[in-house]
């Protein structure tokens, strides 16, 4: 099969001063790659070229190779031409022809055909091969890992499920969080519980007079401190009264807080017995003192607000 084009009959054979035309390996088996090598030296006046699409069949080309390289005599050039072999017929490589360009003209290199074996696996003469009977059925064994990953999947899940109980355990286990306390009750509500508390244990009727007083004093005593903002249980009676001298103290009854002091000193201190009628106005006196100076301490704060309220407003 003639590569040459319609035209390659009119164009004059050229020789070039050295050629070599190769093909390796010689011996090839369907799906192999051969490779077509040529090499061949020219004077710097000529071109020589491949075809653009070289024709050989059967092969079919899967990729080129291409360097040239001044000598001594002009260029060398050299072509590795990679075929496939996917054909069953042994055929040559064919001829091939290429283009050359002259000081004289175009012209062409025809290049002879290439002999290639093709080798086969059929051993003794092919025209007389009959297929074998087919092999009866073979055990294959393939390793199934089914139930190890069944056994991996279901450890991960109990691993999980552990993790999860645990967590849950550490939750139900922490410490709880105390409720914030109630707030404070009004010094005024806690002073009168205390002196209700202490009416209801029946002191005085149990004879204990001293016991009483002393506790009605401490009594008072811790809400004046705290009404006033000063250290009150641990004046004296006279440290007392001149603590309050020196302060606001609205609503209070000086001369009635006097008067209950002194005989609650007479009762702590000095043993006095006091009469049902004292007892009763002691009691009333520290009752008094308490609501007075409530009232008066509320009043102070309803008029601070209402003057709070102009300011904001103007």
């Amino acid at each position: 099969m003639s590569s040459t084009g319609p035209e390659a009959g009119q164009l004059a054979e050229w020789k070039p001063p050295s050629l070599e035309v190769d093909v390796q390996p010689r011996e090839a088996s369907v799906g192999d790659t051969i490779e077509y090598r040529i090499t061949l030296v020219h004077p710097e006046d000529v071109a020589v070229r491949l075809p653009a699409t070289p024709k050989l069949d059967p092969y079919e080309l899967n990729g080129l190779e291409h360097d040239s390289r001044p000598v001594e005599g002009g260029i060398e050039e050299r072509w590795v031409l990679k075929l496939g072999v996917y054909h069953l017929e042994e055929t040559d490589v064919p001829e091939l022809a290429l283009e050359v360009v002259t000081p004289e003209g175009p012209a062409r290199l025809t290049l002879p055909p290439q002999r290639v074996l093709l080798k086969t696996h059929i051993q003794g003469d092919a025209s007389r091969a009959e297929p074998r009977a087919l092999a009866p059925p073979t055990d294959v064994y393939v390793e199934d890992y089914t139930l190890l990953y069944a056994g991996g999947g279901l450890l991960a899940l109990l691993l999980l499920a552990l993790l999860g109980w645990g967590a849950w355990r550490r939750y139900r286990a922490r410490p709880k969080k105390a409720p914030p306390p109630p707030p404070p009750l009004p010094l005024e509500v806690r002073t009168r519980q205390a002196i209700e508390a202490l009416q209801a244990r029946r002191l005085l009727e149990a004879g204990r007079h001293r016991e009483y007083f002393f506790e009605l004093s401490e009594i008072l005593r811790g809400y004046l401190g705290e009404r006033f903002g000063f250290e009150a249980l641990e004046c004296t009676t006279t440290e007392l009264l001149e603590r309050l001298r020196d302060r606001p103290t609205p609503g209070l009854d000086y001369a009635r807080l006097e008067r209950f002091l002194h005989l609650a000193d007479q009762v702590k201190f000095a043993r006095y017995v006091p009469t049902p009628a004292e007892c009763s106005e002691a009691l009333d006196a520290a009752v008094a003192v308490v609501e007075e100076t409530t009232a008066a301490f509320q009043r102070a704060q309803a008029a601070a607000r209402e003057r709070a309220t102009k300011e904001a407003a103007a």
